[in-house]
């Protein structure tokens, strides 16, 4: 019996079960607002995860019962970086990785496994942030690694 659970009673106030979720949802919500760091790592760790899924902030805020610019503001303020950059240096960062493991995986192949749909803009981003070609950049750190040996 539900009135037998300690919090079973507590349960019963809620005519329906939209009406427990969006309860469950205002606690959840009020709870990451009052820890903006806990959000942020809470964040970073789903980015980990999911980096490679078609993720925009709004689905992101969404996820974590925030609003979208709440969540940018805070993702800005505590990286110093907005949601786009964050996500999109992740995916850089996991394309460099790629590209040292498997050397023979074209440039758009490794595009589409970080999480980039389009291989031009996944060029764009990293020329902006590297400037040189992903290419290039492979290329380099390729003749360095066998420089060492």
């Amino acid at each position: 019996h539900i009135e037998d659970v300690p919090w079973g009673l507590q349960l019963l106030r809620y005519p329906d079960l939209d009406s427990l979720l969006l309860c469950f949802q205002t606690i959840l919500a009020n709870t990451l607002k009052s820890q903006p760091q806990n959000i942020v790592e809470a964040v970073l760790s789903y980015l980990q995860i999911h980096y490679t899924e078609s993720l925009t902030l709004q689905e992101l805020s969404e996820h974590f019962y925030l609003s979208s610019a709440y969540l940018g503001q805070l993702i800005r303020k505590t990286t110093g970086k907005t949601f786009h950059t964050l996500l999109n240096d992740l995916r850089i960062e996991k394309a460099i990785q790629i590209g040292r493991r498997h050397s023979l995986y074209c440039n758009q192949r490794i595009a589409e496994l970080v999480g980039f749909g389009d291989p031009n803009y996944f060029s764009k981003v990293f020329k902006a942030k590297y400037g040189m070609s992903f290419s290039e950049y492979r290329q380099k750190t390729l003749q360095s690694e066998h420089d060492c040996v």
